[in-house]
């Protein structure tokens, strides 16, 4: 299994975001459906990790398709981080 941070920089753009908002569907669906509001909290966590991994892999040194791809990447999952936090914030089960 490839690390996240190799992969997102190994695929086009539009390839990462397509397999990253799979992911993000099936993690939320997950944790609605197994353990509600701890789950939807745990799962808020791991975006905001998966985030700033993003983050600082921005940071260093790229080339021009990378930096591109990763911003676009970085702007789509902070939507979602945002939405799954505002899920948990409601307290929707």
């Amino acid at each position: 299994k490839t690390p996240r941070k190799e992969w997102v920089l190994k695929w086009g753009g539009q390839i990462v975001i397509a397999v990253g908002q799979i992911y993000w569907t099936k993690g939320a669906e997950d944790a609605l459906i197994s353990g509600g509001s701890v789950a939807l909290g745990e799962y808020a966590k791991k975006l905001s990790d998966q985030l700033m991994e993003l983050v600082y892999l921005v940071q260093g040194e790229l080339i021009v398709r990378e930096r591109i791809n990763l911003g676009a990447l970085i702007t789509i999952e902070l939507h979602g981080r945002d939405v799954m936090d505002n899920i948990y914030a409601a307290k929707i089960e």
